[in-house]
């Protein structure tokens, strides 16, 4: 029975929180996702080449959509390491293990050490967590900020702390630089909601209104980089119209107006869209959470005011607000798991209390750790990225680390499940950053492979893209135009030009003198399914992007 954390237990989470660091870190290396990661990533090096902060640009054209916090603190990473994958991922990751550090302190000061420790390695061990921290976007930046944001306003709420007051004012403005104002529902309901349960009189607190007052204070620099790129623009064409103000998006449009659907971007929701994408993206902890949770509602229907809803408000209140939104994407979840996984990190301190290894949660680890494994074998037999020795390297690693621990574990038994389930899926994690991962970002992503190809000519000429393609963009050493006509019109003597077979048909009247250069495999990685997964299908659903040169008049 394990009545208190000690030496030789602590050692076996220090092993597990390192391992979990690593297998993060690794998708530092590989190589940016298409889509959003890559327009982020363009974004942040156009402000780097540009050397203007307050404007945000893709393509040549003003960009209103997501507030600026990601892209200056990603710009300044590449102005210190470089224009490259390493330099946009670096903050993302840096804010990530912010994210797991104040999940420790959080799950610590509420609970007990113990559960600080466990709550830091499940969060950092749930599958999206490490998917995510490969397909880099704004979510791990915002785990970071908002953890520190709801840890500081809980500590303040338990004091006058003006260091604790003004880090909770700092955080949270971070936090609305980075998604917008729609963020502070999850830092205000969790101590807010935390205090209508167990002391009510304290929402009558001055800090309250004076703490919003000082966030507002913190996020006028986003203000003033909006108004001027916008607002003293009304003659800028945004949304197909003029007259669009910035600070207006930030404040409405981007939030409430996505919410109810009404705003210039809109999109189609499913109520129960977060509820299946929490079952695996939180994996493998979601039905060890589920358990915590409803224990919290017992709680919080008999008005207990013995128990903490912190990590319970944290958590509820944002996911439904997801659920009911017209907007729903599998990362948006991320930012919820801290607190449920403070939450489970309590249920299983239960367990782990107990005289002997709870049954129900060995066979689960068991049930899952065979799944994960069979999972992988099945991907690397189907995939055949060709590192049939690194998935050997990386089996035999866990499981000599499991053997280690066990042993190091001795009369800690009840830890077995735990951190089987926690190698298993890092098992997973190691697989896919380092075989699954590399090959499929270098092989089926065209913009990357015309991008390196085109650096290897060692020209000057520019790229005409008949279509978006950021990755191309951002990894390009030359200039890129997506609009035709101004790429032509720069008086070069070539041109190369870049797109698929049914985009180049915009240049039918020059045909005669556009020449085929190269082709590039293309599929949209974020969307895998089972023929391109299985190597004997994958040719049926592949496309092409190709790489052609035009020729001066």
């Amino acid at each position: 029975m394990i009545r208190d954390t000690n030496p030789s237990e602590l050692l076996i989470y220090k092993v597990l929180l390192v391992l979990v660091v690593i297998v993060n870190g690794l998708g530092l290396f590989n190589i940016i996702f298409t889509g959003d990661s890559a327009l982020y990533a363009t974004i942040s090096k156009t402000i780097v080449t540009s050397g203007n902060y307050l404007d945000l640009y893709v393509g040549g054209e003003d960009w209103l959509d997501k507030p600026h916090f990601p892209f200056w603190i990603c710009a300044l990473s590449m102005e210190l390491f470089g224009l490259n994958s390493f330099a946009y991922k670096l903050p993302s990751f840096i804010f990530f293990l912010m994210a797991l550090w104040y999940t420790y302190k959080l799950g610590k000061e509420l609970y007990s050490l113990r559960v600080g420790w466990v709550a830091m390695i499940i969060f950092g061990s749930a599958l999206h967590i490490m998917i995510s921290n490969n397909d880099v976007r704004a979510e791990a930046i915002l785990m970071g900020v908002i953890m520190g944001g709801v840890y500081h306003m809980w500590k303040c709420s338990l004091s006058n702390s003006v260091i604790h007051f003004l880090l909770a004012a700092v955080f949270s403005a971070c936090a609305i630089m980075t998604k917008g104002i729609f963020v502070l529902i999850i830092v205000y309901s969790a101590v807010l909601g935390d205090l209508l349960i167990r002391n009510p009189k304290a929402l009558l607190s001055w800090k309250w209104p004076l703490l919003v007052l000082a966030t507002g204070v913190f996020t006028l620099p986003e203000l003033y980089a909006l108004y001027h790129q916008f607002d003293v623009h009304p003659e800028k064409v945004v949304f197909e119209r003029t007259g669009v103000s910035g600070v207006r998006f930030f404040l409405w449009d981007s939030q409430f107006g996505r919410f109810f659907n009404t705003g210039p971007i809109t999109g189609k929701g499913d109520p129960l869209f977060f509820l299946h994408t929490f079952l695996w993206a939180f994996a493998p902890w979601a039905f060890l959470a589920i358990i915590p949770l409803f224990y919290t509602v017992r709680n919080l229907l008999g008005w207990r005011k013995d128990r903490e809803y912190v990590t319970f408000f944290g958590f509820i209140i944002m996911f439904l607000v997801f659920s009911i939104s017209g907007f729903q994407l599998p990362h948006y979840t991320n930012i919820l798991f801290p607190f449920v996984a403070i939450l489970t990190g309590r249920y299983l301190e239960n367990l782990f209390s107990n005289s002997n290894v709870n049954p129900g949660l060995k066979m689960y680890a068991i049930i899952l750790s065979v799944l994960f494994i069979i999972a992988v074998l099945g991907i690397q037999f189907l995939f055949a990225p060709g590192k049939w020795g690194v998935l050997v390297v990386l089996l035999l690693v866990f499981v000599g680390v499991f053997l280690a621990l066990k042993i190091q574990s001795g009369r800690f038994q009840l830890l077995q499940p735990f951190i089987g389930l926690v190698l298993a899926i890092l098992l997973v994690g190691g697989y896919v950053n380092t075989v699954f991962y590399p090959r499929l970002l270098s092989s089926y992503q065209a913009g990357y492979s015309a991008a390196q190809y085109y650096n290897s000519l060692e020209t000057t000429a520019p790229v005409i893209a008949l279509e978006e393609d950021w990755l191309l963009t951002f990894y390009m050493d030359g200039e890129v135009y997506y609009d035709i006509e101004k790429g032509k019109n720069e008086g070069y003597k070539e041109l190369f030009i870049y797109g698929s077979d049914q985009t180049i048909h915009r240049l039918d009247k020059e045909r005669k003198r556009i020449n085929e250069v190269k082709t590039f495999p293309y599929f949209h990685i974020t969307k895998i399914n089972g023929k391109f997964l299985n190597t004997r299908t994958r040719a049926e659903v592949l496309k092409q992007k190709k790489l052609y040169k035009l020729e001066g008049e």
